[in-house]
């Protein structure tokens, strides 16, 4: 970060990486190149991030699914009323928010403007940032705009719970990142294929996660659901 007052978080960055090399590991995503795209450290700036949606993902079809992972410093998802959360850029400045964040809402803005894609899975692993200059009009609050938004899109959201710093021991920080991810990567890898059809869809990967994190953090963290995930397909069949 930027800012003096946001302490950098190096596991975020080796969370990012490690989901990145699952997409694109021909035993795990198999995705081809040009549909991944990581943004760390000095990289996730705010205008980085909304240009990936208008720049990057608008050439994404609508059969296809987005799956979108945010990690860092922020408010997590319920904290805010109605907004699902709130993420702090490589270059917030907490003295003067208003640009440099990005509200959940905001997100959902640019993908219903600018991404043809119409299901999306957003998975956010999110601490609690310092606090704002008393007063200040925080984000692009998307949620204040009135321009119609394209209702076919459908969307879920699965986020680590409480801060993600109760997830793992200070020895973790650097190397091996949260449980969260772990935790995702490993049901991706087929632990939660419960049905042994081949394949992980979004409703066996939200178990899995949930009570993984649950078990292996030291204060019994919940990961929290918001959206449908019934009928979602899966980000990958595990057989490929």
């Amino acid at each position: 970060y930027e800012a003096d007052r946001l302490p950098d978080m190096p596991s975020a960055a080796v969370d990012a990486e490690k989901l990145r090399a699952w997409f694109l590991a021909e035993t795990g995503g198999h995705y081809p190149a040009d549909r991944v795209r990581a943004l760390t450290n000095e990289k996730a700036t705010a205008s980085n991030i909304r240009k990936a949606f208008t720049d990057w993902l608008i050439a994404s079809e609508a059969g296809d699914m987005v799956t979108i992972f945010v990690a860092g410093h922020g408010m997590p998802a319920g904290r805010v009323k109605d907004r699902g959360g709130i993420f702090l850029a490589h270059d917030t400045d907490p003295a003067n928010p208003r640009q440099s964040v990005l509200h959940m809402t905001e997100f959902r803005e640019l993908l219903a403007k600018s991404v043809p894609a119409r299901q999306v899975v957003i998975l956010t692993d999110l601490t609690r940032g310092p606090r704002m200059r008393s007063g200040a009009a925080i984000g692009n609050d998307a949620s204040a705009n009135t321009s119609p938004t394209n209702s076919d899109i459908r969307l879920a959201m699965i986020s680590s719970g409480r801060q993600r710093s109760q997830q793992r021991t200070p020895k973790d920080e650097d190397t091996r990142g949260s449980i969260f991810v772990r935790a995702l990567i490993q049901a991706l890898n087929g632990q939660a294929d419960m049905n042994h059809d081949g394949q992980v869809d979004m409703l066996e990967l939200s178990r899995h996660v949930i009570a993984n994190v649950n078990k292996q953090t030291r204060f019994g963290v919940r990961p929290e659901v918001q959206g449908a995930l019934e009928g979602m397909p899966p980000i990958v069949p595990t057989s490929q």
